[in-house]
């Protein structure tokens, strides 16, 4: 991930990497962005609230545990419990 984003970057980029498709990740707050959020609220049973409070984002970055296996390559367990591996041009 990197390390220059903002707080909202961050979690787009950890829905991404977890599969729920975001749109894109700058930050901007956007309908993508919210239909991820929903999908992520849904399968994880936390209240259908739509925006990102502190229990979702508790929850992504409880699930989200990432490091780099090789420079540019990141390891992830995905929403599934699934381990993921991907290249940074992948996320």
């Amino acid at each position: 991930m990197n390390s220059s984003y903002t707080g909202l970057q961050y979690l787009e980029e950890a829905l991404a990497i977890l599969g729920y498709t975001p749109g894109a990740v700058d930050g901007q707050w956007d309908a993508a962005a919210t239909r991820a959020l929903q999908r992520f609220q849904a399968n994880h049973d936390l209240p259908p609230t739509s925006t990102m409070d502190a229990a979702s984002e508790a929850a992504i970055l409880a699930g989200f545990v990432e490091f780099e296996e090789e420079p540019g390559t990141h390891v992830y367990i995905d929403h599934t419990g699934q381990l993921k591996s991907a290249s940074a041009d992948q996320i």
